[in-house]
């Protein structure tokens, strides 16, 4: 890897050593190395979840590609609604990025529902330009806001740092008993 890049998700070169030691039945100690390689490596690591919301195949499919390229997990929606049965069903959703306008229930509507009971970071991505709409959607509980036709490395540049600022705060994972650590 490039000085100061971090390895990819998933570590071939951790796994192969995992099934080697395996194969070879090495002591139980070689296996707990083996398996905390593979954790190292991202084999256990969780990818960022991404929901894409559009009523637009070929954008959802476009969205997909690229996220996919940038290690992200994308999962899709066609309309509001299957957005918020979406987000209500699979808790680990990291990012929501939606369209406002799509029929049935739009994107602000589908934001201000999801905002009920989650809150996931939501990025608009929309061909409304007005201050009003942004305003709106920013009023509904969105995160960010993104113009169509967007460009690749600024939509990718937003996608990181919406994750970035909404990020939960990592607890030091201490237990405390009667003063002691």
């Amino acid at each position: 890897f490039a000085a100061g890049a971090s390895p990819p998700p998933y570590s071939y070169f951790a796994k192969s050593v995992s099934i080697i030691l395996r194969i070879l039945n090495f002591s139980p100690f070689v296996e707990i190395c083996a398996i905390m390689a593979e954790m190292k490596g991202g084999l256990f690591m969780d990818k960022i979840r991404i929901l894409a919301v559009d009523d637009e195949p070929d954008l959802r499919a476009l969205l997909r590609i690229l996220l996919k390229n940038k290690g992200y997990e994308v999962l899709e929606a066609a309309s509001g609604q299957e957005a918020v049965d979406l987000v209500r069903s699979e808790p680990r959703i990291d990012l929501v990025i939606m369209d406002i306008m799509m029929p049935g229930l739009n994107g602000v509507e589908a934001c201000a529902e999801i905002r009920k009971f989650s809150t996931v970071p939501m990025l608009f991505l929309t061909a409304k330009t007005q201050i009003a709409d942004k305003a709106e959607a920013y009023g509904s509980g969105g995160d960010d806001y993104l113009v169509k036709p967007f460009g690749i490395m600024e939509m990718v540049s937003r996608v990181k740092a919406v994750l970035r600022r909404c990020k939960p705060k990592q607890d030091n994972h201490a237990l405390k008993l009667d003063g002691l650590v």
